[in-house]
């Protein structure tokens, strides 16, 4: 998309009379959480009403719509894909591994509902092993049995069954 393009489409944007599932304005950056909550609200309602995209503008006023710049610097703010921290949440709710498509127009990241370990594909295994040991690495941590235990929440119990697997899985990174 143009320079000249994006400036066609933020006037279009404002003119819209309030702000709606689909357009959120803001006037400065957030917490990445809640960003990142307003991303998944948009991009879900655009996708029930079948729309293409949804839209987060930065530097723009909500009440009034006009346009008043912002003091958030890309440029200065912290670096990152953002993919360590979607693993992370996803790790945190014990989550089957992300799947990242990447194509000339976009990046699109399938997050999946719950499944315990024993129900996952050894393919999911495999990838969701490979994503903890990224985003160990990223945190310059080193992966073990026991990170791998807490990634997966497994039970005391189940640990001699469990370092079978993950031996299996190491074989194929």
């Amino acid at each position: 998309m143009t320079e000249q393009m994006l400036k066609e489409l933020l006037d279009e944007l404002i003119k819209s009379p309030i702000e709606t599932e689909c357009l959120e304005f803001k006037l400065n950056f957030h917490s990445a959480e809640e960003i990142g909550e307003c991303i998944s609200a948009l991009s879900n309602a655009a996708c029930i009403q079948n729309k293409a995209n949804g839209y987060l503008v930065f530097g723009v006023e909500d009440s009034t719509h006009a346009i008043v710049g912002t003091t958030f610097r890309a440029k200065t703010h912290k670096k990152g894909s953002g993919v360590d921290k979607v693993i992370a949440n996803n790790e945190a709710y014990h989550l089957p591994p992300i799947n990242i498509l990447v194509d000339d127009l976009r990046t699109t990241v399938t997050i999946y509902a719950y499944q315990k370990l024993s129900e996952m594909s050894r393919k999911d295994k495999i990838n969701a092993c490979y994503q903890h040991c990224c985003l160990q690495y990223m945190l310059n941590e080193k992966m073990t049995n026991q990170t791998l235990r807490e990634r997966f929440d497994v039970e005391e119990k189940n640990y001699p069954e469990d370092n079978l697997m993950y031996a299996n899985v190491m074989k194929t990174l």
